[in-house]
């Protein structure tokens, strides 16, 4: 007789036929026969390999008789609705090995389908080898080999992998005979127990067919025994220790002997066992008496050990009876109030509760029959502290059948328990308070509470025992209180969670929300599932929707009842001083409730996923996101800001596929609002409504509803701005510019810009000049992306008009009107718009760069001007500068325009012409203010322009001749110089034409600045005139000519200066200078002539030289020489002058063209002088004779 758990079933043999059934319902039987020369002496149930049998076939029968091993499948049928399971379907799979006489009783598989066979009786019994088995199987049969075989693996070396063949009846001896076999699925190891109570543990292949096994291990050692237990005990089971099981990562093995002694193992490295810890059975725990158990000591002959340390141990206790002895772990009760030390310690130790039982009958099984609701590898986490265990999960069971019977026993937990007693409570009344108390100083104010908080927010519970358990809840929880609030000398600092001792009713939140969350908080919410042939490689949800129900029922159960019960934890408190406490509590609570309700929406949101198809969903994002879920846990899902993000790209993918599969984006909107809003915000509903109308508008009925629908579309988009992303956004906009509906991206783009940065940092960190480092930098660079889809989509309506005006329009091409209307209505949206960003820091700047200044200066917006003005004279912003007088033009602005040519006239980056044309500008544009404004501001303004406008034309000049020299040292360096900046007067003569010896610039300044220096003045034409008469370009030219010329120049350049042109001074210096030099200048006249050619006027030409006549006297014109020359020029110059009045005939109408008067008296003066001087004067004749001819004739001009 034997035991089936994994499908719910008992069995029993009867010669050749296998009997099966339900053992929870004892008339749902199936029955096996295998012919009538067979005899049952083992049976076993396996997993199946992958990929052999049909997908019904769920497990394997593995039948031994004395002569063959036969495979046989099981399945299940469709089960009523309602039934637990359907019925159990045999199913032939005409698989089968000899096994030659040898008696295999002992049956166990691995998870991927390995099989292996032992016997349980002593060696010299009939058919018993010793040895243990492994069992192959194939779907077909090949060539040379069968598709069922078994071979010996006890036999050859220690390591000897499953190569050899059953070859006959091989045998070990008595003491290595193998007497059970356990496998440990995880670790991929098999472990055998000998007769000799010897433990080999081997490490398994990978597949079925591999080979490799590890050497034999050392057994355990008889000196393990404690003396004290008695004689030497036999050990009679062993049980692997799941690595998932709680408390267990090291232990991997435990011994039960027949005494109920536990010996626990551990693995050194998967190469050796070593044993940790023995543990007696209860009689043998000091200090614990059981002599009803005396009886069998050492008669164990069934023994199992479950996950969390229980003990079920069967052994004969009187004829026809077996005493069956349950043992757990009891739960660590809390010290005693003021215990410390080893004594808290020693109070806290783990003790073990017992309990025996007595049944009819010898037992032949026992099985751990619990199903668990969270799936046995969850349950196996949470099962050592029976306290942690969630209240959905039922009371752990256990199947004890005899041959006379089945017997079920149950473990009631701690809370049943206390459940039992509220019972007894309500009741009775008073009388069970006692029980009460002693519940509670037994485990401890929070995990009374703790159990009271999982009973009252039960709801299959009965409401008078909910109202009992939240009457006592309130009364034990306590209240909270202040520690550690500061000593003596120091301030009391402000109360933290840590310095806080909360309430009982607090702890209790804390620990079923714990325990609840527990068995997924850390795993991954997905798994990758390997691809298949026609699948490729995907992820699913990690539990079962099962699981995940469990748990979430048990979070919504709490968060109602939280909800609903907001007074248990919110009482107000008297005690005096402790308002902090409460208040750092309320804090608590209310962060708990928040933790409560995302853990509660995040299970609800997954399974809403699951529903949808996870995977599905999943493959449709991007594999960066696939990579981020893939590695998220739960407790990354409700509590990080990964998490949140993670999941609201995920109900982006859910809604996508909704609207692809068109299906109505309300309805699961409604969904996810209802059971997990915090993933899916009014915001976020907003959103899918409006890609649903988006998606509308791409096949429209009519030109009218596809209008609507983009209308629709773009308001609800507008409403959700804030919760877009840039990815998202872009392609939004993208999808209304390929629609032809430009000003929809106009306009979200826009909103997006302002939602995103609503304190305008992007735009204080711009003005601030975009320092490096800068948080706001963030802000700046998604308000340009935002900007850049405006621009996109202002560029796309010119690729429109621009396309209709072809000649063969592309296919889908719209016609000019409509092309030019949208570009018309796109540029006048974005234009209009009040966001000053985009026009200042991107719209304006793409308009300089397209080159359509002039369409920029058309814009009628308020911003233009701020930012033609800004950085106007820097050199990278000339243009804009350039720009912003020509705006102020057109505005009829003409004062601001000329302050801004002004101001561009110092600007850098510009050379020397450009800034005296920008100066004239602003001379011409001041003075077109006058006939409405003649202010003294406007006037100043032009006198001051103008003077430097004076200024700048020297500098020109300055320019001009150092540009044309090739002898000046530096010459690249001072025409550099001369463009970078508008010099000063005293700049310009100090740093220039001073040290270069510019004879012309320096007159020019001294001018310019109406600086008076006779001296100065007469200095620096006489070098001129000697520097070109010394002129070597000049060198074939006469020097008389060259002076000559020189004069000429010079007068008509500076004769109306008084500054620089003193007529007397210079008619003085220049006759000097024609009289010292004499020799080479022989023409008389010439210095009056250069003059009057240069412009000075005869009338004053004779008063320059009536004023010489008076130093007649004076050197050198008081040598008889000196005068003859001087007088000969005069004569000269008269009669030169004489002749041009008389060919303009003025002279006999106008007595103002030809002063005779003054005329004839100063020829008499200068031939009055002569007649005083030697006669014998070479030339004095003559020159005398000259004047007395001009005195005459200047006299027959009398009227």
């Amino acid at each position: 007789m034997g035991l089936l758990p994994e499908i719910g079933r008992a069995w029993a043999t009867l010669d050749n036929r296998l009997i099966v059934w339900d053992y929870t319902d004892s008339s749902q039987s199936n029955q096996y026969a295998l012919p009538d020369t067979e005899v049952l002496t083992g049976v076993g149930l396996v997993k199946p390999r992958p990929g052999v049998f049909v997908d019904s076939i769920v497990h394997l029968l593995v039948l031994a008789t004395m002569t063959q091993v036969h495979l046989v499948g099981v399945g299940f049928a469709a089960s009523a609705p309602g039934a637990k399971r359907g019925e159990l379907i045999f199913h032939e799979t005409n698989l089968k090995v000899d096994t030659d006489g040898v008696r295999l009783s002992v049956i166990r598989g691995t998870a991927n389908g390995q099989i292996f066979l032992a016997g349980d009786l002593p060696s010299d019994q009939l058919g018993y080898s010793g040895c243990f088995y492994g069992l192959s199987y194939q779907s077909s049969t090949g060539w040379f080999g069968k598709n069922c075989t078994l071979s010996n693996l006890s036999t050859g070396s220690a390591g000897k992998s499953l190569v050899p063949a059953f070859f006959g009846n091989h045998t070990v001896s008595k003491k290595d005979s193998v007497v059970a076999l356990e496998l440990d699925n995880e670790r991929n190891l098999l472990y055998t127990l000998h007769h000799d109570n010897a433990i080999k543990m081997y490490r398994l292949p990978a597949s079925p067919e591999g080979s490799g096994y590890g050497g034999t291990l050392s057994s355990v050692a008889r000196w393990s025994f404690n003396p004290s237990f008695g004689p030497v005990q036999q050990i009679k089971a062993i049980q692997v220790i799941g690595q998932k099981e709680e408390g267990s990562s090291r232990v991997g093995l435990v011994a039960i002997t027949d005494m109920g002694c536990r010996y626990y193992f551990a693995h050194s490295g998967l190469s050796a066992l070593q044993h940790l810890h023995t543990r007696p059975p209860p009689p043998l725990i000091p200090g614990v008496p059981a002599p009803e158990l005396s009886a069998i000591a050492g008669g164990t002959h069934q023994a199992i050990h479950s996950a969390g340390g229980f003990l079920v141990a069967a052994a004969a206790f009187t004829e026809g009876s077996d005493m069956v002895l349950m043992t757990a772990p009891s739960v660590p009760q809390r010290p005693p109030v003021g215990t410390v030390g080893q004594a808290a310690l020693a109070s806290a130790a783990l003790t073990e509760l017992f309990d025996p039982i007595q049944v009819d009958g010898t037992t032949r099984a026992i099985a751990e029959v619990t199903v668990p609701s969270l799936g046995p590898a969850l349950a196996g986490r949470i099962a050592l502290n029976e306290l942690a265990t969630p209240v959905s999960q039922p009371s752990r069971q256990w199947l004890v059948q005899t041959d006379f019977a089945s017997y079920l026993v149950s473990r009631l937990r701690p809370i049943e328990t206390l459940l039992s007693i509220l019972k007894a409570t309500t009741s009775s009344g008073d009388g069970s308070k006692d029980d009460l108390r002693a519940y509670f100083h037994t485990y401890g104010r929070d995990e009374f509470c703790a159990m009271l908080l999982t009973i009252a927010s039960s709801t299959l519970i009965e409401v008078n025992i909910v109202d009992q358990a939240k009457s006592y809840l309130f009364e034990a929880g306590e209240r909270p209180v202040l520690i550690h609030q500061g000593a003596f000398g120091r301030e009391p600092q402000a109360p933290t969670p840590e310095s806080t001792s909360f309430s009982g009713r607090h702890e209790a939140l804390v620990y079923c929300f714990a325990r609840i969350i527990r068995p997924i908080w850390k795993d991954k919410i997905t798994r990758q599932v390997a691809p298949t042939p026609g699948q490729p490689g995907r992820q699913e949800s990690n539990f079962s929707k099962e699981v995940l129900s469990v748990v979430g029922n048990d979070l919504k159960s709490l968060r109602i009842f939280v909800d609903q019960a907001q007074n248990l934890f919110t009482d107000i408190f008297n005690g005096a001083g402790q308002d902090e406490a409460y208040a750092a509590e309320q804090a608590s609570l209310a962060n708990l409730q928040r933790l409560l309700v995302r853990a509660d929406e995040a299970i609800s949101f997954i399974l809403l996923l699951t529903d949808h198809n996870i995977g599905d969903i999943v493959s449709t994002c991007s594999d960066t996101l696939q990579s981020l879920l893939q590695s998220l846990t739960y407790q990354s899902l409700i509590t990080s800001s990964e998490g949140r993000d993670v999941a609201r790209d995920l109900v982006r993918a859910l809604i996508n596929q909704q609207i692809k599969r068109q299906l109505s984006v309300d309805a699961i909107s409604d969904n996810l609002q209802q059971k997990c809003g915090s993933f899916c915000s009014a915001d976020d509903v907003l959103l899918y409504k409006a890609i649903q109308a988006l998606d509308r508008a791409r096949t429209p009925v009519d030109d009218a509803e596809r209008e609507g629908s983009l209308r629709e579309s773009l308001r609800l988009f507008i409403k959700a701005a804030k919760h877009l992303s840039i990815e998202s956004l872009t392609k939004y906009c993208d999808t209304y510019t390929e629609m032809h509906y430009p000003i929809g991206a106009i306009d979200l783009a826009l909103t997006c810009s302002r939602e995103w940065d609503i304190p305008e940092r992007a735009y204080a960190y711009w003005e601030s000049g975009s320092p490096a480092n800068d948080p706001r930098a963030v802000a700046f660079g998604r308000r340009i992306e935002c900007g850049n889809l405006v621009l996109r989509a202002l560029e796309a309506t010119d690729r429109m008009v621009d396309a209709a005006m072809q000649h063969h329009p592309p296919a889908g091409s719209l016609s000019f009107a409509a092309a030019d209307a949208l570009r018309t209505e796109a540029y006048n949206r974005a234009v209009s718009s009040r966001d000053e960003f985009f026009h200042q820091v991107l719209l304006y700047s793409w308009f300089i760069e397209l080159g359509r200044s002039d369409k920029l200066l058309e814009l009628k917006t308020p911003y233009l001007e701020a930012f033609l003005s800004r950085d106007a004279t820097t050199a990278e912003s000339i243009y804009k500068g350039d720009l912003l007088w020509r705006f102020y033009v057109l505005a009829s602005r003409y004062p601001e325009a000329a302050h801004t040519l002004r101001d561009l006239a110092d600007a850098p980056g510009i050379n020397l012409a450009q800034r005296v044309q920008y100066l004239s500008f602003a001379v011409g544009h001041a003075k077109a203010q006058y006939p409405s404004s003649g202010s003294d501001t406007i006037q100043e303004f032009v006198r001051d322009v103008e003077n430097r406008l004076d200024v700048a034309q020297i500098q020109i000049e300055i320019h001009a001749v150092i540009d044309g020299s090739h002898t000046i040292e530096n010459r690249d360096q001072l025409l550099e110089r001369l463009d970078e900046v508008l010099f000063s007067v005293s700049d310009l003569f100090n740093d220039f034409a001073q040290p270069l010896r510019l004879h012309e610039a320096m007159l020019l300044i001294l001018h310019a600045s109406d600086h008076r220096d006779t001296a100065l003045v007469l200095q620096l034409w006489t070098e001129a005139i000697a520097k070109a008469r010394d002129d070597p370009i000049a060198a074939k030219s006469r020097p008389r000519d060259l002076v000559a010329a020189k004069v000429t120049h010079l007068a008509r350049r500076f004769h109306s200066s008084e500054i620089v042109f003193p007529l007397f001074d210079i008619v003085d210096m220049l006759e000097k200078y024609s009289l010292e030099n004499k020799d080479e200048i022989v023409v008389p006249g010439w210095v009056p002539l250069s003059l009057q050619e240069g412009g000075v006027a005869w009338e004053d030409l004779l008063t320059a030289f009536t004023a010489l006549s008076l130093k007649i006297d004076s050197p050198p014109w008081q040598e008889a020489s000196g005068l003859v020359f001087l007088a000969r020029d005069f004569a000269t110059f008269v009669d030169a002058w004489l002749r041009a009045a008389k060919m303009s005939h003025s002279i006999y109408t106008d007595e103002t063209t030809f002063p005779v008067a003054a005329v004839r008296a100063q020829l008499k003066e200068y031939v009055d002088a002569l007649g005083k001087r030697n006669r014998m004067t070479p030339g004095l004749a003559d020159v005398a004779v000259q004047l007395q001819d001009l005195v005459k004739a200047v006299g027959s001009l009398r009227r």
